[in-house]
């Protein structure tokens, strides 16, 4: 998995992209979202463009409907960017040269050339190399490298989340958004730790479990609603009418 990807130039106003918008009736702002969504899963993936979209998922976070989802994929692959789950081209655009592992292999050759006393008085060192002609040139340390580990641990700590189950990882953002969506469940947390129960036994579907906690979030705060609605018919000791002891002074 890669944790960068090109942005070709001139993708915002691609007009491919327009038609695209244009064929499936869906804003052209929606429909770069799913074309971005694609190339990152694409990335992520990292095997010769193929990519994997949940429609579902997706219109949850665009709030739109699967099926417009749908449409869009439809119309890409009418358009030729896709086809059969593979971004056409793909390796057109994301070329070997961005991959650590060449810049790797090309710092290690220099430094068994280096090492071999290819070039006069140089001096090799974790920080420097210094070469004839007194000028002090760093090292090749594949710094995107070493900052995508470093970005990879910050986003794994535990810090990084406002909860942590065995399923579900839940980043703050969410977290919030979720809380103001579903203001009846008094004990957000408590009704994740059920989730996350049930869905450790009951994996989803290829592991997006994203879609289905909030669905059953959703849920749970109906049936909280409505439980706060039977309250108002309640006795003064909680009992609901058809309790037995409904009504009976003890």
């Amino acid at each position: 998995m890669t944790r960068w990807f090109r942005h070709y130039t001139g993708m915002m106003r691609d007009e491919k992209l327009v038609a695209v918008a244009v064929k499936s009736k869906q804003s052209v702002e929606r429909v770069l979202w799913v074309w971005s969504a694609i190339l990152e899963s694409a990335s992520e993936i990292s095997d010769s463009g193929r990519f994997d979209l949940d429609a579902a998922e997706a219109a949850y976070f665009l709030r739109t409907d699967e099926s417009d989802i749908c449409s869009i994929v439809d119309a890409l692959s009418s358009a030729g960017r896709i086809a059969s789950g593979v971004v056409v081209k793909w390796s057109d655009r994301q070329y070997e040269s961005d991959k650590s592992a060449n810049r790797q292999a090309r710092y290690r050759e220099r430094k068994r050339q280096e090492t071999a006393g290819i070039g006069e008085n140089v001096t090799l060192s974790d920080v420097t190399v210094t070469s004839r002609d007194g000028l002090v040139t760093p090292p090749d340390t594949d710094t995107d490298t070493d900052t995508d580990t470093e970005r990879s641990k910050k986003k794994e700590s535990a810090d990084a989340f406002a909860f942590v189950g065995k399923v579900i990882r839940l980043k703050h953002a969410d977290y919030d958004r979720w809380k103001t969506s579903y203001p009846n469940i008094t004990d957000l947390k408590a009704e994740l730790t059920l989730a996350d129960d049930y869905y450790s036994q009951n994996a989803p579907k290829d592991g997006k479990w994203f879609f289905q906690v909030s669905q059953w979030l959703k849920k749970a705060n109906q049936q909280a609603l409505d439980k706060k609605g039977d309250m108002k018919f309640a006795d003064k000791h909680g009992n609901l009418p058809g309790d037995p002891y409904y009504g009976v002074d003890y």
